[in-house]
C-alpha cells in the first residue's frame, strides 16, 4: 500500500496516522482478498465530505483534519470508521441496506480485533497474538473499546454520499437541497433504526451500557435546520457551520 500525507502541518502525524489506520484494518482486507493500493490523506472543500473510494479500492481518501483547521486531526475512532465505509465501497456502491449489512460486520470484525488484543502489525501492535487468550484487556480497555466502537458506528450513521466518488468514479454532486433533505431524513431513520437494534442484541462484556446521545444537534444560521453535531455543513442548505459553534473536546484534536 501506497501512503501519501498533505503537505500541511504535522505531516508526519497525518503519515501515521494512514499507517496506523492500514494496519488496523489489515486482517479484514486479508479475509475478504481485498486490495487498496493508494490511501491519501484529502482536505476538500465540502466539510462534510469524509472520504472517497475510487475505482474500487484504487486509491481510498480520508479527511484527516477539521475543516476550520488543518493543524487539528479528527479522533481517529472517526477517520477509521471512514476508512470501514469506503472500504464496503470496494464491492458495493449505493448506500442501501446491503451496504450497511455489510458495514455492520465489517464493525464487528473490528470490534472482535480489538477485544483480543489487535491495534495493528508491527509498530502498532500491542504485542497481543490475535486469538491465543494471552493478556487479555482489562475491563477498563474493554469499556473503551465499546464506547469506541459505539463512537464510530455513529459517525458512520451519519455520513452523506456528498460530493463523494464511490465505484468507478461515480459522483454525487449538483444534489438539490430537496434530495439532500430526504437523504439526510433517510439516514436519520437508518441510524434509529440500527441503534435500536444493537441495544436489543449487543451482548457487551461490560456491565455498564454505552447510551448514544441523538439529541446533541446545532440550527443553521441560514436555513433554520437542526444538524447533528459530528456534522460540519448543513445537511439541508450545504451551508458551512459557523466555527463558533463547534466546541471540538481535547481528546478529538490530536493522535497520540
Amino acid at each position: 500500500m501506497i501512503y501519501k500525507a498533505l503537505k500541511k502541518p504535522k505531516e508526519d502525524q497525518a503519515l501515521d496516522i494512514l499507517k496506523r489506520v492500514a494496519s488496523q484494518v489489515e486482517p479484514i482486507l486479508t479475509k475478504r482478498a481485498w486490495k487498496v493500493t493508494h490511501l491519501q490523506e484529502f482536505f476538500p472543500s465540502n466539510p462534510n465530505l469524509l472520504g472517497t473510494n475510487v475505482n474500487r479500492g484504487h486509491t481510498i481518501n480520508l479527511r484527516l483534519r477539521l475543516h476550520y483547521d488543518d493543524k487539528l486531526f479528527l479522533d481517529y475512532e472517526d477517520i477509521l470508521g471512514t476508512m470501514l465505509h469506503e472500504l464496503v465501497h470496494i464491492v458495493r456502491a449505493p448506500h442501501d441496506a446491503t451496504f450497511y449489512k455489510m458495514l455492520e460486520e465489517l464493525n464487528q470484525e473490528l470490534d472482535e480485533l480489538i477485544r483480543t488484543g489487535y491495534t495493528g502489525q508491527g509498530f502498532y501492535s500491542m504485542g497481543n497474538r490475535v486469538g491465543t487468550g494471552q493478556n487479555p484487556l482489562s475491563h477498563q480497555v474493554k469499556y473503551r473499546a465499546a464506547t469506541a466502537a459505539e463512537k464510530r458506528r455513529r459517525l458512520q450513521g451519519i455520513m452523506l454520499p456528498v460530493g463523494g466518488i464511490c465505484l468507478g468514479g461515480i459522483q454525487h454532486q449538483d444534489v438539490s437541497p430537496s434530495i439532500m433533505a430526504a437523504r439526510a431524513a433517510e439516514k436519520r431513520k437508518q441510524d434509529q433504526v440500527e441503534s435500536t437494534k444493537r441495544k436489543r442484541d449487543q451482548n457487551h462484556p461490560v456491565k455498564k451500557k454505552i447510551m448514544i446521545d441523538l439529541t446533541v444537534e446545532w440550527s443553521c444560521p441560514t436555513c433554520t435546520f437542526q444538524n447533528y453535531e459530528k456534522v460540519f455543513a448543513c445537511e439541508m442548505c450545504l451551508s458551512i457551520r459557523p466555527p463558533d459553534d463547534v466546541v471540538p473536546d481535547e481528546s478529538s484534536t490530536s493522535i497520540g
